[in-house]
């Protein structure tokens, strides 16, 4: 899981599966971190951090000491702890735009504000933290986002509901990918521009099934309870070619330019809606909720 949009990336062994995507643990000494709880965005225009321009951002991590003190921490720069409620007792709503889509979060105030900016810019200013809160935000309505788009595109991704979308993820509440396909892209690959599922930033990571069969899976059932439906390929950009722990940029834009040869829209789905853009992974959302752990048997419906 991400607790921060674009950041750093929590592996964890067991989670809550929820509506809105997972959650940590219920634990009584500290604070359970959802999925995309946090955001980091641009101050002068209120859009969502561009990854590629500040790649740090995708080491910048949150933990908690407790239930109302926050750290947030990033390689050879100092901490910072915060108190939930310096910034919930009193929410400051701003709309952030993803997207071209507007969105509401709160505010994380001044202090937020100064540390992750001299992180990623190295000034006092420029960058803002977003967290959401309920009863103030709401997520992402991925029918409205596509119909601006294109409304025929509703009709042939008919699965897809309002429900799907996570808290700031950037269409749904999951994403999974299966370990099988990552492989086979890797053997089309020159050793240098081999990746991990990292790239990706999934939220689960499959195993012991034929590559490319998620393409087909409509029904996921993870353990004994959870039950995900796949209404759509994730689509994929040029963050897939920055490794999440190093910072570089592959000199050859893999995997992306490999996924544009064998793997686009046009190629695993057949329509035009959405250019040649490449896809990796399946967007899903939740209908029966439950925990899930490391290990667990994964049912697939076709």
């Amino acid at each position: 899981m991400y607790p921060i949009k674009s950041g750093r990336a929590n592996e964890i062994k067991e989670a809550n599966c929820t509506e809105e995507g997972l959650r940590e643990i219920d634990n009584e000494s500290r604070y359970s971190f959802r999925d995309r709880c946090f955001l980091m965005y641009e101050e002068t225009n209120y859009k969502c951090l561009n990854v590629l321009r500040y790649r740090k951002a995708l080491l910048v991590s949150v933990t908690s000491a407790n239930k109302e003190n926050l750290i947030f921490e990033a390689p050879n720069f100092r901490e910072l702890c915060i108190k939930f409620s310096s910034f919930t007792k009193s929410p400051k709503l701003v709309k952030i735009m993803m997207y071209d889509t507007a969105i509401n979060a709160v505010d994380c105030g001044d202090e937020a504000s100064v540390w992750i900016s001299q992180y990623l810019c190295g000034t006092s200013e420029g960058i803002r933290l977003g967290y959401f809160m309920e009863d103030f935000c709401t997520r992402l309505n991925p029918l409205e986002y596509f119909s601006k788009k294109n409304i025929d595109i509703l009709s042939f991704y008919e699965n897809m509901r309002k429900a799907d979308s996570g808290l700031f993820a950037s269409l749904s509440s999951y994403m999974i990918i299966n370990s099988a396909s990552v492989d086979d892209i890797n053997n089309k690959l020159l050793l240098e521009d081999r990746f991990t599922y990292a790239n990706f930033r999934p939220n689960i990571v499959v195993r012991g099934c034929e590559k490319y069969a998620e393409d087909k899976w409509k029904w996921i059932k993870i353990g004994e309870n959870v039950i995900l439906r796949n209404f759509k390929p994730c689509v994929r950009c040029h963050i897939t070619t920055i490794n999440p722990i190093t910072l570089e940029k592959n000199k050859n834009s893999q995997p992306f330019q490999i996924l544009k040869t064998c793997r686009t829209v046009k190629q695993i789905k057949g329509h035009n809606f959405e250019g040649d853009s490449p896809v990796f992974g399946i967007n899903a959302g939740l209908f029966v909720s439950g925990k899930i752990k490391i290990g667990d048997p994964v049912y697939i419906n076709y």
